[in-house]
Parts: structure tokens; sequence; C-alpha cells
């Protein structure tokens, strides 16, 4: 649905929503895709080579009303279209069919961009959906409360959908709790793409040296505020999928930039991902 959409039409849902949602700012973590691309603008340094084609958003389990508006209405407002979803793009992305719920979204013709919610799955349950404020019912998923306990403020401009430009601060996850995150989630997606997304997200992130050192300095710290098994699943899932350079992470990391070598993005992905590992704690 959303794979037509261009990353600079995507780039322009995520200010009109952050413009949108000034009332609930405080509330939301931008999580998904777009992180590194965050970072990438708040460090002024160069682009991510991998876009997300949608926008993702975590909250806590309830959300207060702020404001006059919910936001269901506050971006009806902005111009999106407020849907009910047989499943979710996350439950979707898991291959489990679940309740109902709430799909913004951005249409212009063929065009549709996503602008999703997710909040924390507690407990042994399984992925399902909860109600976080009224006319907004979201996916809960495992994991999602690493990103909300671990989140770094930035402050950006970008240019809204009417070409309005707007400054906005907002939060995302740490990049110790992105990489974290990701790279237990990646295990349990059925979709290869989503897979390969997800990994080089961390690969895109482990090849800048600044970042790479705050992920390694950070990242046992982080999952220690987090059941213990997390953290030994997250090593167990990048030994596993790069235990080799044929093994099913190279490749599925090279999966995402069609314009190199297949074989040598799978290398280079091998290697840097080895290299992480050797220097985790």
């Amino acid at each position: 649905m959303a794979g037509n959409a261009s990353p600079e039409t995507v780039k322009k849902v995520l200010f009109t929503a952050l413009d949108a949602l000034r009332d609930y700012l405080s509330d939301i973590v931008i999580v998904g895709g777009w992180v590194p691309q965050i970072y990438a603008w708040k460090d002024e340094s160069p682009a991510i080579a991998v876009h997300s084609n949608d926008v993702d958003a975590a909250v806590a389990a309830k959300l207060p009303l702020r404001g006059e508006q919910g936001v269901a209405a506050a971006m009806k407002a902005a111009g999106f279209s407020v849907e009910t979803s047989d499943s979710g793009f996350a439950l979707a992305a898991f291959g489990k069919k679940k309740k109902p719920t709430t799909l913004i979204l951005y249409r212009k013709g063929k065009v549709a961009v996503p602008f999703e919610f997710i909040t924390p799955l507690f407990g042994s349950g399984e992925d399902s959906s909860t109600l976080i404020q009224s006319g907004l019912v979201v996916p809960a998923l495992r994991y999602t409360d690493i990103l909300l306990a671990h989140t770094e403020t930035v402050s950006l401009e970008g240019e809204t959908l009417e070409g309005k430009r707007s400054r906005s601060k907002f939060k995302v996850p740490t990049l110790p709790a992105f990489v974290l995150t990701k790279g237990l989630v990646f295990a349990e997606r059925t979709s290869v793409d989503k897979k390969g997304k997800d990994l080089a997200y961390i690969y895109e992130i482990l090849m800048k040296p600044q970042w790479r050192k705050r992920v390694i300095e950070g990242i046992a710290e982080t999952a220690a505020k987090h059941p213990a098994p997390w953290y030994r699943k997250f090593k167990h899932n990048l030994e596993e999928a790069f235990a080799t350079e044929n093994s099913s992470g190279p490749i599925w990391t090279a999966l995402q930039y069609p314009g190199r070598d297949a074989a040598e993005m799978g290398r280079e992905a091998f290697q840097v991902f080895r290299a992480f590992l050797t220097e985790l704690k």
C-alpha cells in the first residue's frame, strides 16, 4: 500500500503529523525506520540509504486527552484519513491476524502513507491491540517498552505536506535501544523484506563510527533494564543470522541495496556484524 510513496513524501508526512500532534509530542516516541535518518539530520551527517515507507510512533497504553482534540481528531484535521484495519501493519508483519486496529493514512491519488501507532505488550500473552484513547486502537507489541524507556529529544525543522516550514521538538529512541529492539524483532517477522530492513537499519548505524561507539557503550546497560533473556536473545539472533557469509543475515541485508553487487554487499554486512558481535559485553 505504501510502497509507491517517495522518501520525500514520507518525510513530509512525518513533519505534518508532528505539527498536528504538538500537544502529544511529550507522550509519543517516533520509532521505526526513520529513526536513523532523524539522527542523520540531527548530526548533519550523510543521509541513510534505506528508507521506510511509513511513519511509526510508540505510545504508552493509556494516552490522556491533551488540549481540545484527541489524536484521531487531530490527524483528521491535518488531512489524514482515519480508518479501521483488520490487523494493522505491525501485526500483519508478524503473520498473525488480530482484532481491528485504527489505521491513519495520508492519501493522494494512488499514494498512501500510513502513520502507525504501537504500544507495549506486557505479560506472557501474544501480540494484541489496545484502546489507548477514544477512537484509537493500536497494536500492542513485545519490546515496544524498550523504545519508550530510552529516548533522546531532538528539535528539527522540516516541510509539511502543505509546504509550511515547521520546527518540532520530539522524542526518538536512543541508538542502543533502537538497535536492541531491531535485533529482537527481525527474527520474529515473516516477511524477508522486513527482516532485511531491520538488519539494514542496524547496519547503517554501525557504519557510522560515532553511532557505533554509542551503541557498543550503551547497549548492555540499556538491556539490563529489561528481562535478562532479551539481551541473550538479541545476541543469539544476530549470531545465528550472521554465522557465515552465506547465512540469512547477509543475504537479507544485501537485498535492501539493489544498486550494490549482492555478494559484495553481503560480505560487507557479514564483516560489520561479526565485528560488532565480538565487541558486545
